[in-house]
């Protein structure tokens, strides 16, 4: 049986940051209260400014957790994952995310990183697992 889809209100956090900013700076925490549909993590420049992907764009990116309360899967290409809330998840679960991107923006070569930190304040704990998006865009 599939794991239900989360539905709360979406998050997007500008973390993705150039080597301009600072390679691997960690970004502000974040703490979810109940799952949201997508957390994006948006590439900004070193004034935080968000630089826009487009279809012309060649970028890959990678992410990762820490933690085996957050396990993260690619979805359908290297800027879309899915990540899998576990039931029972304890409240105040901390996981951090390791996010690169990659390849050329606008005709210019680009390397973003991020680390962020997620709390997981979702009380009454899941009665099931739940799948919600993480894009990096």
């Amino acid at each position: 049986m599939p794991n239900k889809k989360a539905s709360g209100p979406a998050v997007k956090c500008p973390c993705l940051k150039g080597p301009s900013a600072g390679k691997g700076a960690v970004m502000p925490a974040i703490t979810i209260t109940t799952p949201p549909a997508s957390i994006t993590l948006q590439p900004v420049d070193a004034n935080g400014v968000a630089v826009p992907l487009t279809p012309a764009d060649s970028v890959v990116g990678t992410l990762a957790s820490d933690s085996a309360n957050f396990v993260v899967a690619q979805g359908a290409d290297t800027l879309h994952y899915v990540a899998t809330l576990p039931a029972g998840i304890p409240v105040g679960t901390v996981v951090n995310l390791s996010a690169t991107l990659v390849g050329t923006v606008a005709g210019v070569s680009v390397n973003f990183t991020a680390s962020v930190q997620i709390t997981i304040n979702i009380s009454p704990p899941l009665p099931v697992p739940v799948d919600l998006d993480i894009i990096l865009a």
